[in-house]
């Protein structure tokens, strides 16, 4: 799972089929990601509007994972 701003996120999508983890979940904002020029209701807003999508992505079932394993080479089902 990662968050990132809308102008990254096509970087970090290439790189994570680079990696090999091309199933990553990537949760995109608005640029900048950052409090420079944004106020709080702004940030709240873009939390809300993401929150479904990275609770999702951190609570995706892997296949070959059992309690307690390491996750590294399970695929997402």
């Amino acid at each position: 799972m990662l968050i990132c701003s809308n102008v990254y996120a096509p970087v970090a999508q290439s790189l994570s089929k680079t990696l090999g983890i091309a199933d990553l979940t990537i949760a995109t904002t608005a640029h900048p990601f950052s409090w420079a020029g944004v106020t709080r209701e702004q940030i709240r807003e873009r939390a809300t509007r993401i929150f479904g999508e990275v609770v999702s992505g951190l609570t995706v079932k892997f296949e070959g994972a059992s309690s307690g394993a390491s996750t590294q080479g399970a695929r997402l089902k």
